[in-house]
């Protein structure tokens, strides 16, 4: 089964290969937009934009749980996401900082929804790479370790910059896996 999001992030279909069909189930109009992802198990849908995180019931729509971040913290759809395999959400955030009349970026932080107890918790800041941005998520089998892609900015050569970082949590160790330059996304089987 496929998840695809037509334009406007407001409408979301399933998409089923039962009879090698490409007809669409509609979810209909949900109260909340924005990028997205499905649980490994394709029963749980998450969308987050700007300040707000909403879980979805991805066979009827429902909501599930929904999120406010604090003031200060924003999601971009373009963030890095990824269902934990206990049915919980990793994501992506960074600092947002308004200074003289300008919006400035601050620490990319890493953020863990647990959607049963309706609890959000900042799991790890990342000082070291204020103003960048994690755009790819992926767990190891045990999610003790995070495999993050971050996107660096050269504005004087007008270039952005992707590279493969892990993170563990076990030792709070984060090392550069790659020096490539254009990695755009990470995916791992857990296994």
């Amino acid at each position: 089964q496929l998840t695809c999001q037509t334009s406007g992030y407001a409408r979301h279909h399933r998409i089923g290969y039962a009879k090698r069909s490409f007809e669409s189930a509609n979810l209909g109009d949900l109260d909340f937009g924005g990028a997205f992802a499905s649980s490994a198990d394709g029963k749980k849908l998450a969308f987050s934009t700007g300040s707000s995180v909403g879980i979805y019931d991805a066979s009827t729509g429902k909501s599930l749980a929904g999120f406010k971040l604090n003031e200060g913290l924003t999601i971009e759809s373009g963030a890095g996401r990824v269902w934990g395999k206990d049915g919980n959400l990793w994501l992506a955030a960074r600092v947002q900082q308004a200074a003289y009349g300008e919006l400035n970026y601050g620490a990319p932080i890493l953020m863990l929804f647990k959607v049963e107890v309706k609890q959000a918790f900042v799991i790890k800041k990342f000082p070291q790479w204020t103003g960048a941005r994690i755009v790819s998520i992926s767990m190891d089998s045990g999610e003790a370790v995070a495999y993050l892609v971050v996107h660096f900015t050269d504005a004087e050569k007008n270039t952005v910059m992707g590279d493969l970082w892990a993170w563990d949590s076990r030792t709070d160790v984060t090392e550069r896996l790659t020096s490539l330059g254009d990695v755009t996304g990470v995916a791992n089987s857990a296994k």
